[in-house]
Formats: structure tokens, C-alpha cells, sequence
């Protein structure tokens, strides 16, 4: 109890923040309507509710007595799932300020998820939620989110009554004014138009709502949920929602190992499609990039580049995909008695754009068995076995000790 308090302190003044938004002032006869249910709502639950839990809510509601704070405070409550406590706030509001649009339709939002997690939602409950919702659009009839709940409160109340087809009607109207002016678009509420279209009959209708849906948000929860049903299951999406290009043609180099990347990229490009089409999350793009070789150098037909070795440096370069080439390149000082300075650059530079980043790295290497002709020439073409006290420049390796072997680093510390 003491975390829920602490729940509402927080949201309390953010509640406060929110003012009235004036709209369209409800006649006597619906006001008493929303006010009825709400009365009703409120004195069912003070009765059910567990006595700690109620007198925590009622010293909040007591120590913010207005419909906004209350609000604010059946807010908190929901977040935390607790659903009576929640509708019984949301209630209090109502009976506060029956024109407070934002309050009706939380009260009705609030009596089907609480009915839902219960088991026990009937006509009469799914009857006050869709009345609530009526009146909160009225109150703020350019709130999208008010005319959703409308419309899936219709949906649930034509479905209880067999896909009644004037409520089916109204919902898809309704859901279909929700979709159309919320901004940024929603993928909830074309999953909502969607199922309506669906228990309408519209499959075509249905069909194109979903595949806005899957183009806004294909991971969204309710879509997912939606397509894992037996109805939502089988209406087809159209490819072009789902139409994911890896470009791998283009996006990944050549020679033998940029192939197998390429075979790589296209089996992952069709495995990532279905994961669209089946609602799950997926990628929109592969990385084809090849690395330098950790040992030895760059063999063309290979690799898409090549290598150049010199007894004062070397250079070595890969062409990859989308007009990028990255290079490598390494300076070497003559060695005096087996001990050589370096400087090392490695970057990208993109053929299309004439961008360069590259960055610097450099240090102290000493090479090993200089004693031996034959190590002594392969050492000068850093290919022998050497420790080195240094930097790498592309920053992979912060260690400032190593031991480097065929151009690539045994041990670092």
C-alpha cells in the first residue's frame, strides 16, 4: 500500500499539469447516463474492494479531492495492473466532472480490462463501456485515441451479439476515423479496423488494413496477438508490407569470400521476409563488410583487394560493397639491432561520396630471431614473430603490450 501511495504523489502533479480541454457540453439526460454508471461502478466497488486497499485509494482521492487528480491517480493504478482500484479512481472522477472526456473513456477502457481478467464480460459491461466512450467522443471528438476505444468497445459488443451487423457497421466507422487521423499513424488501430472489417466479412478490406499495419509496425503486440489468432491468421498480408531488400548484389564485395557473404545475405534477406509476414521482429538491412585477414595478407581472387609488402611498410586494401574501400597501411623505421618505430593508419573511404575516416595508431616493436638470415629477411617484411609496445588504430586493441606474429596479434596485455 505504501507503493501505490507513493505511486500517486509522483503522478499527482503531473495530473494537475493537464487542465480541462473544453469541447462539446453533454445534454441532462447523458450526463446522468455517464454519471449513473460511474455512481453504480463506484458503490459496487467500495463494497468489493479489500478494506487497506480501499482506504489507501480514498486518502489519495481524499488528499486530492478534484476530477483531474483523481484521474491521475486511476492512471497510476492501472500501470500497476491494479484493475479494481483503477476503476473505482476512474469512477471518482467521473462522478466529479461527467463532461471530463479523458476520465469517461479511462472509466471505460478500465471496466473491460477489468471484466476481462475476471472472466465476466457481459453485455451490460461491454453496454456501459461503449456508452462512456460515446460521451468522452462527444467531450473531444478529434481525440484518436477516444474514438478507438469506441470502436473496439463496439467490436466487443457486436461480436457478443454474434457479429450484429449495425454495431459492426458503426465500429468499422468509427475505427476507421481513428486510423485515419491519428498521428503519427498507429499500428493498434489499423489491427483494430482490420478485425472489424474481418467480422464484417470484408476481407479485402481486411487485408489492406492489416498491411498498414504491418508497414507502420510489424512487431507491435496487438498486430502480433491479432495474427496469432485463428482469424487475424488467415487474412493475407500484401507482399509490399513485408517487402525486405538487403540489396545484396550490391551491398556485398566480390571475390570468393564476398560470394559466400553474398549466398550468406540472401538466405538471411528470406529469412527475415518471413519474419515480417509472421509478424515477428525483423531486420531491414545485412552487413556484408569483410575484415582484414587476422594473419598474413590480403590474396586477390579471395579477397576483393590486395596486399603490398615492403622491408619499410605495407599496404593493404579490400573493395567493399556500396563504393567503400578500406585500407590499411603501416610505416616501418629500418631496424637497429632488432628494435623498429611504426606508424599505422587505418580507415574507409567511400568511392561515392569522397568520404575519408581513418584514425592513427603507432609504437615501438622489437622483432625476434634476427640472428637467422632467413628470420632476419622475414622479419623485415613483418612477418616474423615481434613484441610490440603500442597503440592499434582502430582502436580494438587498447593494450599498450603484445605480441604479433604474421602480421596479426598473438597475445595483447
Amino acid at each position: 500500500m505504501t507503493t501505490l501511495l507513493r505511486a500517486f504523489t509522483l503522478v499527482i502533479p503531473c495530473a494537475l499539469l493537464l487542465g480541462l480541454i473544453s469541447g462539446i457540453t453533454p445534454t441532462a439526460a447523458e450526463a446522468r447516463s455517464v454519471a449513473e454508471i460511474a455512481t453504480q461502478t463506484r458503490s459496487t466497488l467500495a463494497d468489493t474492494l479489500p478494506a487497506e486497499t480501499k482506504g489507501v485509494v480514498d486518502e489519495a482521492l481524499a488528499a486530492y479531492p478534484d476530477a483531474v487528480s483523481a484521474e491521475g491517480i486511476g492512471h497510476a493504478l492501472l500501470m500497476n495492473r491494479h484493475l479494481d482500484a483503477a476503476t473505482y479512481a476512474f469512477a471518482t472522477s467521473v462522478e466529479a466532472d461527467a463532461s471530463r472526456g479523458s476520465a469517461l473513456t479511462a472509466l471505460g477502457v478500465s471496466l473491460i480490462e477489468r471484466a476481462l481478467a475476471s472472466g465476466t464480460a457481459d453485455e451490460a459491461v461491454l453496454e456501459d463501456a461503449v456508452a462512456l466512450h460515446r460521451e468522452a467522443a462527444a467531450t473531444l471528438p478529434d481525440e484518436a485515441f477516444i474514438l478507438n476505444n469506441l470502436g473496439t468497445a463496439l467490436l466487443r459488443l457486436a461480436q457478443q451479439r454474434d457479429n450484429d451487423p449495425a454495431l459492426l457497421a458503426d465500429a468499422i466507422a468509427v475505427l476507421s476515423q481513428a486510423a485515419d487521423s491519428m498521428e503519427p499513424p498507429s499500428a493498434l488501430f489499423y489491427t483494430r479496423l482490420a478485425e472489424a472489417l474481418e467480422a464484417s466479412g470484408d476481407a479485402d478490406g481486411a487485408a489492406a488494413a492489416l498491411t498498414e499495419a504491418f508497414l507502420i509496425d510489424s512487431t507491435n503486440y496487438a498486430l502480433i496477438t491479432y495474427r496469432d489468432s485463428a482469424q487475424g491468421g488467415a487474412i493475407p498480408v500484401s507482399p509490399p508490407a513485408c517487402n525486405v531488400n538487403f540489396d545484396c548484389a550490391n551491398t556485398c564485395p566480390g571475390g570468393i569470400i564476398g560470394g559466400v557473404k553474398r549466398v550468406t545475405c540472401e538466405i538471411e534477406q528470406s529469412s527475415q521476409q518471413l519474419a515480417c509476414m509472421e509478424g515477428r521482429p525483423y531486420t531491414t538491412s545485412y552487413n556484408c563488410d569483410i575484415e582484414f585477414p587476422k594473419f598474413g595478407i590480403v590474396i586477390p581472387g579471395l579477397y576483393p583487394g590486395f596486399s603490398i609488402l615492403t622491408p619499410f611498410g605495407s599496404i593493404d586494401v579490400i573493395v567493399q560493397g556500396g563504393g567503400n574501400i578500406d585500407y590499411r597501411v603501416k610505416v616501418n623505421t629500418p631496424q637497429m639491432s632488432g628494435f623498429q618505430v611504426f606508424a599505422e593508419a587505418q580507415g574507409r573511404y567511400n568511392a561515392h561520396s569522397g568520404e575519408n575516416r581513418w584514425d592513427l595508431g603507432g609504437g615501438l616493436q622489437y622483432s625476434v630471431g634476427n640472428g637467422n638470415p632467413v628470420m632476419r629477411a622475414v622479419n623485415d617484411y613483418d612477418l616474423g614473430l615481434s613484441g610490440v609496445i603500442g597503440a592499434s588504430p582502430d582502436q580494438t586493441d587498447q593494450s599498450r603490450i603484445r605480441i604479433d606474429a604474421v602480421r596479426g596479434i598473438l597475445v595483447s596485455h
